[in-house]
């Protein structure tokens, strides 16, 4: 069969089997013309010998159409597998072809996610910086006047506790000079002298950090809540 003429490409295996089929319609349509002669033969009348003869070359003729009919659907089966197998290898090498042309698809997906990932890891880095340069920033006059007003609470209650501790001293220089009373009295003289040091120290800091602006607020708020502590427990 020449496909020459045709607008699209046909596969040799394709045409080979269209010519099968083609073949195999022929020589049913020549089976059936030989069973019509033969059926025609065999009612028309005329001698015996003649019309055996003609009998005798119809049979024949349909023996070797039907081995050769046969043959062709043996052939035509045989052709049918052979490009069934084909068919396999072809769908088979589409797909490792597809996903040969994924693969780059993959990579620039890939490639895509580092970067990203790289713009991420660069916008922590500058979250960080930044955040240093919160720790270390100086005070703003609001914070500044939050400062003078606790440590001029501080300094009040200070001052007030010092005058408890004088209170405290006076009258333990007037109470009777009995040996039990006076180490109960020396152990609170003891404890009220460590509260007064430690209040002084904590008054220094503050005065410190009042004369230096770049001192951090947060700081002062945790001197403060040490100091309220501490001298509540006393």
């Amino acid at each position: 069969m020449n496909n020459s003429s045709s607008s699209f490409s046909v596969s040799p295996e394709t045409t080979y089997v269209a010519e099968l089929a083609i073949a195999l319609q022929t020589a049913k349509k020549r089976i059936q013309d030989l069973e019509n002669e033969k059926h025609f033969a065999s009612n028309t009348p005329g001698d015996g010998i003649g019309a055996n003869q003609q009998m005798a070359v119809v049979n024949l003729a349909g023996q070797v159409l039907s081995h050769n009919y046969a043959r062709l659907n043996e052939v035509m089966g045989e052709q049918l597998s052979t490009m069934h197998a084909r068919f396999l290898e072809l769908r088979s090498n589409k797909a490792v072809e597809d996903r040969e042309r994924e693969q780059p698809r993959e990579g620039q997906t890939l490639a895509a996610l580092q970067v990203e990932l790289a713009n991420e890891r660069a916008a922590n880095t500058e979250l960080t910086a930044e955040n240093e340069k919160l720790k270390t920033r100086t005070l703003s006059a609001a914070e500044l006047r939050e400062v003078e007003r606790e440590s001029e609470e501080l300094s009040t209650r200070c001052a007030e506790l010092q005058d408890e501790l004088a209170g405290l001293q006076t009258k333990y220089d007037a109470l009777p000079q009995r040996r039990s009373r006076r180490g109960a009295l020396e152990e609170g003289w003891k404890r009220l002298k460590s509260t007064n040091a430690s209040l002084n120290r904590k008054m220094a800091d503050l005065l410190q950090v009042h004369a230096e602006p770049e001192s951090e607020y947060d700081s002062i708020k945790k001197w403060r809540a040490h100091f309220v502590g501490e001298t509540a427990g006393d």
